[in-house]
């Protein structure tokens, strides 16, 4: 009997290996040359949600540790078709990519691939002058930049989590602050993986934002609005407004904006009761939120907030018969 516990014991600590393994690969494009800082992630296959991923290094070669059999393998550079790959429990792979020649519209790619340089702490991409600049969000530039992760609002560097984001050397507040920036005025994005003593002990990863500086003085604005509507057929709007006026050295940079959103949090309760006959009970608790937040040139956040909620009850009787 004891022999065969300390089977049973070994074959339990032996599931997570078979289940889970480390490859060992290498990216290259169709000649067999080293692709370097190609994005190399591990996906869920049933909502090719993010779980982890690194970057291939300057030969090319990469190490993604603990993959689980039946998930997806996505590997993607600016200028190189993205290629998914179903894992069947392979510990080392070959990633051959080819290159497009058109991406982003009727951008041609070939003569204006982004540069990404390792430099001190991290690596820095250049996004001035290169098709990044065409892309329609932040986030899809974002999730374009070796060692990041951007879907849904969500923004990770790989093996290290959310970053803490500077935009011109100032933290970021909310994701307003992102959402309101341009790609095509953006200059470089610099990716820290191992920040050092200058941030906090709690800091794990750093992205810092460089936009370009805008020419010219006198006074500029931008103003931007967006409309969505939840599955209560509700209207949610995003108002920003950004200013600036230059003067010789003088420099003055402001932002505004408010949003006025709709949030459903509606709830089903079944109850059965059991006495000489059996009922039914079916409550339905319609919840819905309603935020207003404004954040001042200064930076000061004014929020309020509104719940509105409804009940609809309804009881139904089955005989034991």
């Amino acid at each position: 009997m004891r022999k065969y516990f300390e089977l049973l014991i070994m074959f339990l600590g032996l599931c997570p290996m078979l289940m889970a393994q480390n490859i060992q690969g290498v990216v290259t494009d169709t000649k067999g040359m080293p692709i370097s800082f190609a994005n190399v992630v591990e996906l869920l296959q049933a909502d090719s949600s993010f779980i982890k991923g690194t970057v291939s290094k300057e030969d090319g070669s990469f190490m993604l540790e603990g993959v689980k059999s039946g998930n997806v393998i996505r590997v993607s550079l600016i200028g190189y078709e993205t290629q998914y790959i179903n894992y069947t429990g392979q510990t080392t792979v070959t990633l051959k990519l080819q290159e497009s020649t058109n991406m982003l519209g009727e951008v041609v790619v070939k003569s204006s691939l982004p540069k990404t340089v390792l430099r001190g702490e991290g690596m820095i991409t250049n996004i001035k002058g290169s098709v990044l600049e065409k892309t329609s969000n932040m986030e899809q530039l974002l999730s374009r930049i070796p060692n990041v992760s951007a879907k849904d609002g969500q923004i990770e560097v790989f093996g290290r989590g959310t970053p803490v984001i500077f935009i011109n050397g100032r933290k970021m507040q909310d994701q307003m602050d992102l959402q309101r920036l341009q790609p095509s005025n953006i200059k470089k994005i610099e990716v820290i993986n191992n920040p050092g003593a200058r941030y906090d002990a709690s800091v794990k990863s750093v992205i810092r934002i460089t936009t370009k500086k805008t020419q010219g003085e006198g006074f500029s604005f931008d103003n931007k609005t967006t409309f969505s509507v939840n599955e209560e057929k509700r209207l949610s709007s995003y108002e920003s407004f950004q200013g600036n006026y230059r003067k010789g050295g003088l420099d003055v940079n402001g932002f505004l904006y408010g949003a006025y959103a709709h949030t459903p949090e509606n709830k089903q309760v079944t109850q059965y009761s059991y006495i000489t006959d059996t009922w039914q009970q079916n409550m339905n608790v319609n919840q819905e939120f309603t935020n207003i937040n404004i954040r001042t040139l200064g930076g000061k956040l004014y929020a309020w907030r509104r719940k509105q909620f409804g009940c609809q009850l309804q009881l139904q009787s089955f005989s034991k018969g």
